[in-house]
C-alpha cells in the first residue's frame, strides 16, 4: 500500500469527501476533479493504476490486487470524511459487506456512512439485477425471470419467443450481457454464461430507446435529477459515447420510488428502455453509486454536483428544479472517440473535453483505448467457471 498526502493542513478547513474505488475504468475522476473544483477536500482510496492518479487529491492511499480493507478503514481514520462516495460496483459490494460482517469495526463511522449512502441494510440490494426484478411492480419493468421464478429459464425464455436479454450478476459496463432473438442465440448465450457459474437473470426485450437518469437523494427522497438519452453506444450494451437531455415523468417517478423503498442517500442512477410502441420507460438496471456523466450539469441545466455539495452542509434540502432539455447532443470524452476518431460530434461545442488539464486528457485517451482492447479480449476468451 502506498500512501501520499497533500495540502493537508488546508484539508482540515474544507468540507471532505473520501472517494472509494475499487475496479480502475474511465470517467469517476471527472466526478472527483468537478467537487475538487468547488473547493471541497478530497481523499481517495484507489486501485494502482487508476486514472485518479492525476488528480492532485488531499490523501491518496492505493491499493493492489489481494489487498484486504484495512486502507480503507485508514483513509476513513486520516482524512475523517463528511461523506464517502463509492466510485463503482465492487466498492458498494465492500461497504455493503464490511457493515454486514465487520460492523464493530466501521461503527465509529456509521453515522457518516448512513448520511453517505442511507440505509445500510439495504445496500447489497441496490445493485443485485434479481433484488431489482424481484421487486415487481414497485417500478415499471420489463417482464423477467430470475432464480425462483415458477418456470425453467428456457420454458421463460421460448415464450418470450427467445427475444430476451441474459444477464449476469456482478457485471458493469455492458460486459456479461447477451441479446438474443431466437433459440439458437439464447441457446449459445446461455452456454457462454453458464459456464462462469455466476448467478443469471433475463429480461424480455423491448423495442426503443436506451436512457438513463442519476440522482441526488438525501433521506430517501430525489433533491436531483438529470435524466439523458443513449444517442450512441459502443458497444451496443455497453456505455453511452453520446446522449441527449430528456425530461420523461416515469423515469423520475422511478428513481424517486427506488429512492423511498430503499432509504438511499447520495448517487444513484437507473437505466431505462423508453418503448417504441407506447413511449413508457421501462427500468433496466440500478447502479447504486455515482455514475460517468454526473459533471455534465452545465451541458444540461442540472447541477448535480453543486447539489452534493450543498448537501454537505444542508439538510433536508428542497428538490432541485430542472430546466427543460436542451436538443443539443453532447459528445462524452473519451468515449465517443475511441467509437470514432472521425466523428463529427468530436469538434462541437458540446464535447466534453477537460482540456484545462492536458495531463488528464492525455491519460484518458490512452485509458479509453486499453478499455476497449480489454473488453475485445474478455469477448474472445471462453467462459470461465467462477471461484
Amino acid at each position: 500500500m502506498v500512501t501520499t498526502t497533500q495540502s493537508g493542513s488546508t484539508a482540515r478547513q474544507r468540507p471532505r469527501v473520501l472517494f472509494v474505488q475499487m475496479q480502475s475504468w474511465v470517467g469517476p475522476e471527472r466526478l472527483v476533479l468537478s467537487v475538487m473544483e468547488r473547493g471541497v477536500a478530497c481523499a481517495a482510496w484507489h486501485p494502482e493504476g487508476s486514472t485518479l492518479e492525476v488528480l492532485s487529491l488531499a490523501l491518496r492511499l492505493t491499493h493492489r490486487r489481494g489487498d484486504n480493507w484495512t486502507g480503507l478503514l485508514a483513509a476513513l481514520q486520516q482524512f475523517e470524511p463528511q461523506r464517502v462516495v463509492p466510485l463503482d460496483d465492487q466498492a458498494v459490494l465492500l461497504l455493503a459487506q464490511l457493515w454486514q460482517r465487520q460492523r464493530p469495526v466501521l461503527k465509529p463511522f456509521e453515522a457518516v456512512l448512513r448520511e453517505s449512502l442511507g440505509d445500510l441494510e439495504t445496500l447489497a440490494l441496490r445493485g443485485r439485477r434479481k433484488a431489482l426484478v424481484a421487486l415487481g411492480d414497485v417500478v415499471l419493468q420489463p417482464e423477467a425471470w430470475h432464480p425462483g421464478h415458477d418456470e425453467t429459464l428456457r420454458d421463460w425464455a421460448e415464450k418470450q419467443q427467445w427475444r430476451c436479454a441474459l444477464k449476469l450478476e456482478s457485471t458493469f459496463a455492458g460486459t456479461g450481457v447477451e441479446l438474443v432473438s431466437s433459440r439458437s442465440e439464447f441457446d449459445a448465450a446461455f452456454e457462454r454464461l453458464q459456464g462462469t457459474g455466476r448467478p443469471l437473470i433475463a429480461q424480455a426485450l423491448i423495442q426503443g430507446q436506451m436512457a438513463m437518469r442519476a440522482c441526488l437523494a438525501q433521506g430517501g427522497r430525489v433533491v436531483a435529477g438529470l435524466s439523458l438519452l443513449k444517442t450512441e453506444q459502443h458497444p451496443a450494451t455497453g456505455p453511452a459515447t453520446r446522449v441527449r437531455a430528456v425530461a420523461h415523468e416515469d423515469m423520475k417517478l422511478a428513481c424517486e420510488k427506488l429512492a423511498a423503498h430503499w432509504r438511499i442517500d447520495g448517487y444513484f442512477s437507473l437505466d431505462f428502455m423508453i418503448d417504441d410502441a407506447s413511449g413508457r420507460a421501462f427500468v433496466l438496471e440500478c447502479n447504486p453509486r455515482a455514475v460517468a456523466w454526473l459533471h455534465l450539469g452545465h451541458l444540461a441545466g442540472v447541477d448535480l454536483i453543486g447539489a452534493f455539495v450543498d448537501s454537505l452542509s444542508h439538510s433536508g434540502m428542497a428538490p432541485q428544479l430542472e430546466t427543460p432539455p436542451s436538443a443539443q447532443e453532447i459528445a462524452l470524452f473519451p468515449r465517443e472517440w475511441v467509437r470514432d476518431p472521425r466523428s463529427p460530434f468530436l469538434t462541437g461545442s458540446a464535447h466534453d473535453v477537460p482540456w484545462a488539464y492536458p495531463a488528464l486528457v492525455t491519460r484518458l485517451m490512452q485509458e479509453g483505448l486499453r478499455e476497449v482492447a480489454t473488453r475485445r479480449r474478455a469477448r474472445m476468451a471462453p467462459a470461465q467457471p467462477a471461484a
